[in-house]
């Protein structure tokens, strides 16, 4: 099991970006959270296998089909809990 803590950039508020990301997510096995930050940017905390993670990761950095100019930054961390679902903050 492999947890990460995302941070996008770019324009991605506004653009249906955290339904787009809880839609993929629920489809591909990932728990966890989506949610936007007063400074723009739109955090994620997102858990499943390592293979998975990793597509995930790139389906953000190339494939989501909303938002422009996203940059992910993405965070090694110890999941303080295990999710039950994925869900929008």
């Amino acid at each position: 099991m492999r947890t990460v803590q995302l941070t996008l950039s770019g324009l991605v508020q506004g653009v249906t970006m955290r339904l787009t990301v809880q839609i993929y997510a629920r489809q591909h096995g990932i728990v966890g959270w989506v949610k936007n930050m007063r400074n723009g940017t739109v955090a994620i905390m997102a858990q499943a296998s390592a293979a998975e993670i990793t597509q995930f990761i790139e389906w953000l950095r190339y494939e989501i089909p909303v938002g422009r100019d996203i940059s992910v930054q993405v965070s090694e961390t110890v999941a303080p809990q295990t999710f039950d679902g994925f869900k929008i903050l």
